[in-house]
């Protein structure tokens, strides 16, 4: 090999890994960058949440009171509904505030470079590809019926609530006749035209009918004559919450917030893995590179390292925003995150 083709071939290694480590870099900073305003938008739901705690009314459900008009209130009692829902097409009738018809397609589903069989509401197209094609549309599409009346006392709930009611039970009590009639069959909760369900073939549907059983309701949303509309607090954060069950206005808060801390850790942890492969891009190029990392030298062990790194650095992004907040709890965590950095440190070095 000439001198003139070993310097490209080396050339063209070095700049592989410099891109490797800019790479690396660009993941650090999407990451941390995602990670602060997740933790920046957190505290300010919390603060949130304590103002809301503050301004909250939970009232009787029996008369409207216009003292509590457009002002966010709890509101808890027995349903009632005075009406029967029907699909009439599968013969399906229950007393409900909301009915909802579910159809599913068995088809291919588009990941990447590959298919992978599903069902799915959703009609996925794949009528470029031969080997994998989808029937074009469903015989039947999915639907919701709401009632039209659906009272709390003497509230009634609006069309948004009744929107996202959950449908917690199935319907499963289908008149045999009127499903053969249409050439499909029973099978449990599903109706569907499947020879067998377990194991379906492209093209196969199964329906379900879902409906809300709540007996009893809660609902956390500003009083608007004798219903309700959604309350915008100030940092945009939006409550219109109807809840199975008699529960407070803090209860139904509690909830909520457990809900966004749950989603909170999810981040943390995803955005901090993230972080770390791309601290690990960066010192395994730096590596081969033969060069030194600032505090770190020349970095041997680069997998625990980076791992230590991602840590330090997602404590110290997590710090910022609790510094406006909670200085005490900023400080723990940057006396925390050095403890990291330290023992990073230590570990570089050290053959792995």
């Amino acid at each position: 090999m000439s001198l003139l083709c070993y310097n490209k071939i080396n050339y063209g290694g070095i700049m592989r890994k410099k891109k490797g480590i800019i790479f690396g870099i660009i993941i650090v900073i999407v990451s941390i960058t995602l990670l602060y305003l997740n933790e920046n938008k957190y505290i300010n739901i919390y603060k949130s949440t304590q103002i809301e705690r503050d301004n909250l009314s939970n009232i009787e459900n029996d008369m409207i009171n216009d003292l509590y008009e457009d002002s966010l209130v709890c509101v808890s009692g027995k349903v009632s509904v005075n009406e029967t829902l029907s699909d009439t097409k599968f013969g399906v009738s229950v007393k409900t505030p909301k009915l909802v018809r579910v159809v599913e397609m068995y088809q291919y589903k588009p990941v990447g470079n590959k298919y992978t069989k599903v069902w799915s509401s959703e009609l996925f197209d794949t009528s470029y590809n031969e080997k994998y094609k989808n029937p074009i549309s469903m015989p039947y599409s999915s639907t919701s019926y709401y009632a039209s009346e659906v009272m709390i006392g003497a509230f009634k709930l609006s069309f948004e609530q009744l929107n996202n009611l959950d449908t917690n039970k199935y319907f499963d009590e289908f008149n045999q006749n009127i499903i053969s009639s249409l050439g499909y069959v029973i099978h449990g909760k599903y109706i569907t035209n499947s020879s067998d369900i377990d194991n379906p073939k492209i093209g196969d549907i199964r329906i379900t009918f879902k409906y809300n059983d709540y007996k009893e309701m809660s609902v956390l949303a500003v009083q608007k004559s004798n219903t309700f509309e959604s309350y915008n607090s100030s940092n945009g954060t939006v409550i219109n919450k109807t809840v199975g069950g008699i529960k407070t206005g803090e209860e139904i808060l509690d909830e909520l917030s457990n809900n966004n801390q749950i989603l909170l850790w999810i981040s943390r942890v995803v955005l901090t893995i993230i972080s770390m492969f791309g601290i690990l891009l960066i010192l395994n190029n730096m590596k081969k590179l033969n060069k030194k990392v600032m505090l770190l030298g020349h970095v041997k062990n680069t997998f625990i390292t980076s791992v230590l790194l991602s840590i330090c650095l997602s404590l110290l992004v997590i710090s910022i925003p609790y510094l406006f907040y909670n200085i005490i709890v900023s400080v723990i965590l940057i006396f925390i995150s050095i403890i990291f950095l330290w023992m990073s440190t230590l570990i570089a070095r050290k053959k792995s």
